[in-house]
């Protein structure tokens, strides 16, 4: 399950302490029942040998319309997602610490052929580094690059369902493992949107 990912040299790309891969990894992010949680609650899980979602890591949680909190299974939060509409532009989704600090910031803008994830770092030690996120990495629909270096890549695996979907998330070793899935949570969202602008029309 995991495609070719070079793993990162120390210190690696930290933004969240306690949640850095110590190896190359891969997380199932699966939407749950909606009749059971709130709409876009996810949880992520660690894949069995078989590659079905195992071990419970890390539950995604609709706090409202504009904020998704990224907790552990014991309820504590790790990140939130502060989804900002302008109008007239597209979403800018604000990544904060548990503290309320913001930590970055990804703002989409669409192009005539696809839309940009554009990402800032707030700490100075991170916005030195360039990080990318791309289309069609490693055989993914998405990744995240690092001064070039693809250090995660995420895609929906399988067809929709009418209570779930399932997406996979890989990373590094050396990778934050909490921004990687923030990532693919703005592309599931994204989708969404589109989803509903295309009924709508």
């Amino acid at each position: 399950m995991l495609p070719n990912i070079t793993s990162m040299t120390f210190p690696g790309f930290t933004l969240i302490s306690g949640f850095i891969a110590k190896q190359p990894e891969t997380f199932i992010t699966k939407e749950r029942d909606t009749w059971k949680w709130k709409e876009n609650s996810y949880i992520v899980t660690r894949p069995t040998p078989t590659g079905k979602p195992g071990e419970p890591f890390i539950q995604i949680l609709s706090e409202n319309r504009k904020e998704m909190s990224f907790k552990t299974m014991d309820g504590q939060v790790v990140m939130r997602i502060a989804k900002e509409n302008p109008m007239l532009r597209s979403p800018i989704y604000h990544g904060m610490s548990p503290a309320g600090d913001e930590i970055w910031t990804l703002a989409l803008k669409s192009g005539l052929m696809s839309t940009q994830y554009n990402i800032t770092m707030q700490d100075a030690s991170l916005s030195k580094h360039s990080i990318k996120i791309q289309n069609e990495v490693l055989g993914a629909q998405k990744g995240i690059l690092l001064d070039g270096i693809p250090v995660a890549t995420m895609g929906q695996r399988g067809s929709w369902s009418h209570t779930h979907r399932e997406d996979v998330v890989t990373v590094a070793s050396g990778m934050d493992i909490v921004l990687a899935l923030a990532v693919n949570w703005i592309k599931i969202d994204k989708e969404n949107d589109d989803a509903a602008a295309a009924v709508s029309t």
